[in-house]
């Protein structure tokens, strides 16, 4: 039950494809429409999300998929045993300087085996994400046939009973909760994946940019790792201490792309390799980058996020969920001075990228 499914994933993108069409009235470019910021607000506000191109849909039915059963992990520490183990006091120093904290084997073998069979089932569509899935390098040409150049999952959690409950999130949460304050709790997930050859960088940006302008900025990015990762194959970059700077100005990589950038380069900057198991976790201010996925091996990361409780109240209360309600429920707006909304009146959801 545990096995890694070890086939071509070539096959991903078709599944994708043949569950989705475009919604009607979408301007497209490229194989994927995108969000266009209203820049005139100062921070991204996004009127529309990304969408597949002319030959996929949406399900419009604004339901989620019924939730996959639990998954049934092997046994494992409790978060109080794991965080006794930890050397806490380092993370926090190391937190202050750098932005960035590395943490060496979160998961043991068996539970990243656990998560990659989950992972698997949710890139080839046996678990359903499709309404929460899409390309985070689309405004590249496709580097592989049916393949996103850098598929992005948000919210896997919801798609899966309890997950929030598992190691991954829990001990996460543990460290966040050492680095950021006893009021750290979970804000949101995402899968981003990389397969091999597709060789699609992912800019260099401050993850505060794609946030709303909150009164606490206290943020934790988690990026479990899980399967060892090296600079060829797209392992993290960070700039050590780029929190403590201003935001760096950013803009979009290209016309109709969601996704931002700014200067900054790998001469300033530090590789982060990985273990399969391990994560880093970084800060909303800290400057990241990664490089595309040059190898035959898979690059598979799982993101949890973190911030203090207040502020996930006050981002749900500015209708800011992360994409939460899925693709399906945005209604697209024209009107450039309208934030975009979603079917439940009071949502707007955002969309949230790591490398």
């Amino acid at each position: 039950g545990l096995e890694v499914c070890s086939e071509p994933m070539q096959r991903l993108g078709g599944a994708f494809a043949n569950r989705l069409t475009v919604l009607s009235g979408l301007r497209n470019v490229g194989r994927f429409a995108f969000a266009r910021p209203d820049w005139s607000l100062g921070r991204r506000v996004f009127h529309s999300l990304p969408a597949p191109s002319e030959n996929l849909s949406f399900n419009t039915s604004h339901h989620l998929p019924r939730k996959a059963p639990p998954l049934a992990f092997p046994s494992f520490k409790s978060v109080d045993q794991w965080l006794d183990e930890q050397p806490v006091q380092k993370w926090q120093k190391i937190w202050q300087e750098k932005g960035v904290v590395v943490i060496e084997d979160l998961l043991e073998p068996a539970l990243v085996l656990a998560y990659r069979n989950l992972y698997q089932k949710m890139l080839l569509g046996e678990v359903d994400c499709g309404t929460h899935r899409w390309d985070l390098g689309s405004n590249e040409a496709p580097k592989q046939p049916s393949m996103e150049n850098v598929c992005q999952i948000m919210w896997p959690s919801v798609f899966v009973e309890r997950l929030e409950e598992g190691p991954l999130h829990q001990r996460t949460l543990a460290a966040s909760k050492a680095i950021l304050g006893d009021d750290s709790a979970f804000d949101f997930d995402m899968l981003i994946y990389k397969a091999p050859y597709t060789d699609t960088s992912v800019p260099w940006h401050q993850d505060e940019e794609y946030w709303p302008d909150m009164p606490d900025k206290r943020a934790a990015s988690c990026w479990v790792a899980l399967d060892d990762t090296c600079v060829d194959n797209g392992c993290m970059w960070f700039v050590p201490g780029s929190h403590l700077q201003p935001l760096r100005q950013h803009r979009l990589v290209g016309e109709g792309s969601h996704v931002l950038a700014c200067e900054a380069s790998e001469c300033e900057a530090d590789p982060v390799p990985l273990r399969a198991g391990s994560c880093t976790i970084h800060s909303g201010g800290t400057l990241h980058y990664s490089r595309g996925n040059s190898t035959d091996s898979h690059r598979r990361a799982y993101i949890a996020n973190f911030r203090p409780a207040a502020m996930i109240e006050w981002e749900r209360n500015h209708g800011c969920d992360h994409a939460k309600a899925g693709l399906d429920c945005i209604n697209y707006s024209n009107n450039s001075q309208e934030l975009f909304t979603v079917s439940n009146e009071t949502e707007k959801p955002t969309i949230q990228m790591h490398a």
